[in-house]
């Protein structure tokens, strides 16, 4: 190695070649030197160069086959770049400050793959973007303008919520998806949430009042059939503080009916919900509205005047026991009578029940056949309204003379169109050709059970 000293900072090329301790033919072959001035290009051509003290190079300097020691990087000056730029190289050995990572790459641009990339500033996206690595972390802003950006790596960080921006929507709207991958901004409904998936342990107390529904917002529509039941209710969660007056606004008034229902808490479950109808409520105070009966006696009754009629009849049963008003029914030929009654303001109009009360001096268990009709007639209506069709009602005699036999119930619809304080006629007959008593079968009388609903005749 050649070593060059006593040489001053300031000493021009020629006062350098004067000042070495070598002779000019030993520094030209170290340092290949084609000019005598310090402007001139100098070609080193030994294998090591070592410089001491601080050195300007301000030419082109072509170091080859040389190694070159620098000093320290803070004892190092290259003119030149921006804070925070780097040395680069173009391949070919020029070198030049440039940003790191080098220029902003344009992604209208550029395909294929960028691995391993980190990008200053905010990133723009405007096309479709795959983004494939295992884990992306976004540190900066990413304003993506394309079609689609994918991230197929296993892992994504968007960072705090309050840093993910995603255009578009109402306000209170989530993100949905459709099941496909693609999400979109939209409103949830009944079939976006799976069955169950939100309970009332997924509701805070008190989360939803009714300021967070709006009117008619849920109604019988909203709700499936066995949706909302008495297990989806929890006990004593519907009180008097849940319910306001006049909470069932906008129905028909109506006269209520024995068979309505109401709806009332058990004190003798715990007070669980029941359900009873109005006739189970009237029965606890003994009420005047439902079933009541009209005796109508024999002796209240009239034969048929012209044809097929029936004996209105006194008998003594045995000696001066018993003695009786009846109307008595020969074995030969169907016999009738009639009767009339003014119903009450309070009958319902409906179906009647009846039961006949008779009784026959035979001792053999034969039957009779007993047939009722019934017509209802208002002001100003005929009483030549022929009568329907007989209900008939078969009882069967006691073995033992005299005995009363009262026949089981017989539903008899009244006719013409019935009405309350309708005046109702009655045609009694016995139909022999359904019978086999061999005798009269004296009628005594028959219980009519007519139903109200209201009270009284008020």
């Amino acid at each position: 190695m050649v070593s060059i000293a006593n040489v001053g900072g300031t000493d021009t090329f020629g006062t350098w070649i004067t000042k070495s301790n070598q002779s000019f033919n030993e520094l030209t072959l170290l340092t290949g030197v084609t000019g005598t001035t310090s402007t001139k290009s100098i070609t080193g051509i030994a294998n090591n160069l070592t410089v001491t003290g601080d050195s300007l190079f301000s030419g082109v300097h072509n170091l080859s086959n040389t190694t070159v020691t620098l000093p320290v990087v803070g004892n190092l000056t290259i003119p030149g770049g921006s804070s925070g730029y780097q040395l680069t190289t173009d391949g070919a050995g020029t070198i030049s400050w440039a940003i790191p990572g080098g220029s902003t790459p344009s992604f209208a641009t550029t395909t294929g793959v960028i691995a391993n990339t980190q990008f200053p500033g905010t990133l723009g996206l405007s096309s479709n973007t795959t983004f494939s690595g295992n884990n992306t972390t976004f540190s900066g802003n990413v304003v993506h303008s394309g079609a689609n950006a994918t991230f197929s790596g296993s892992h994504v960080n968007l960072g705090a919520v309050g840093d993910v921006s995603i255009s578009g929507g109402t306000t209170g709207y989530p993100l949905k998806t459709d099941g496909s991958g693609t999400l979109s901004w939209g409103t949830l409904g009944n079939t976006a949430i799976a069955a169950g998936a939100v309970g009332n342990t997924e509701i805070a107390t008190a989360a939803v009042t009714n300021t967070h529904i709006k009117a008619a917002a849920v109604d019988s529509a909203a709700l499936a059939v066995g949706a909302v039941g008495n297990t989806e209710i929890a006990a004593n969660a519907v009180d008097s503080a849940h319910t306001k007056d006049s909470y069932i606004p906008g129905y028909t008034e109506v006269v209520m009916e024995a068979n309505d229902s109401l709806i009332f808490a058990d004190n003798t479950d715990s007070n669980n919900t029941k359900r009873d109808t109005v006739q189970g409520l009237l029965d606890l105070f003994d009420s005047p509205i439902g079933q009541h009966t009209i005796w109508m006696p024999a002796g209240a009754m009239e034969a048929a005047v012209t044809t097929a009629a029936a004996t209105s009849n006194a008998v003594e049963v045995g000696t001066s026991l018993f003695a009786a008003r009846t109307m008595d029914f020969a074995a030969d030929a169907d016999d009738y009578c009639y009767f009339g009654v003014q119903m009450p303001k309070s009958w319902d109009a409906g179906a009647l029940v009846c039961q006949f009360v008779w009784s026959a001096t035979g001792t053999t268990a034969n039957t009779v056949l007993w047939g009722l009709a019934a017509n209802s007639l208002g002001d100003d209506e005929v009483l030549t309204t022929a009568f329907g069709a007989p209900t008939t009602q078969v009882d069967t005699n006691s073995t033992t003379a005299d005995d009363i036999m009262v026949s089981p119930e017989v539903s008899v619809t009244v006719g013409s169109t019935p009405a309350a304080e309708d005046y109702v006629m009655f045609e009694v007959m016995r139909d022999v050709s359904g019978d086999n008593l061999a005798e009269d079968a004296r009628l005594h009388g028959i219980k009519i059970h007519y139903t109200t609903d209201t009270g009284s005749d008020s």
